[in-house]
């Protein structure tokens, strides 16, 4: 009998501390959960590009440059246009560029870029519209801890913390785009 009351103790401590893990993982879950939505409302939206009228994508990044030009609605490499580009590719950078956010402001009237890497960015991303307009984002550092990374937009002294999607999606290679 009493080994009996020992189990039942057992079993019943083991299944309070699962209650207890199980709510210490929902409550991780939330408050993840709300610190994005806070990052997402606090977002910095430098501007919008109406990337459907876009007619040139350059990208340099550590592999090279990479120059896109769209003919007949259809995107080839200007380098070598027999190369057919996987539209997905394309697409996916395009829709990244169409509303430039900033998670933060870091600095304005910047006097030593090379503190945030842009002065010697990691990617520069250019665009034109057909009707002109052009827009272009440089990238340097990664910042640490929050994650993201130092960038500037058409070449203003201002530095923002830029989205990671802005470097995963344009840091490619050439064979990537097939």
């Amino acid at each position: 009998m009493r080994k009996r009351k020992q189990a039942m103790v057992l079993v019943s401590l083991i299944a309070f501390m699962i209650v207890l893990i199980v709510a210490y993982l929902a409550m991780i879950r939330v408050a993840k959960s709300k610190e994005a939505e806070a990052i997402t409302d606090d977002s910095i939206e430098l501007f919008t590009l109406n990337t459907d009228t876009a007619k040139k994508l350059t990208v340099k990044n550590e592999n090279g440059t990479f120059v896109f030009v769209k003919s007949d609605d259809v995107w080839t490499l200007e380098s070598d246009q027999s190369i057919t580009l996987n539209e997905t590719v394309v697409s996916t950078m395009l829709s990244t560029l169409k509303t430039i956010n900033a998670s933060r402001s870091v600095r304005e009237n910047v006097e030593d870029l090379s503190e945030y890497g842009v002065d010697k960015p990691k990617i520069t991303i250019s665009v034109e519209l057909e009707d002109g307009v052009r827009a272009k984002i440089e990238l340097g550092n990664e910042v640490p801890i929050q994650g993201g990374y130092y960038g500037m937009v058409d070449g203003e002294n201002h530095v923002y913390v830029m989205n990671e999607s802005y470097y995963t999606n344009f840091c490619f290679e050439q064979s990537e785009l097939k």
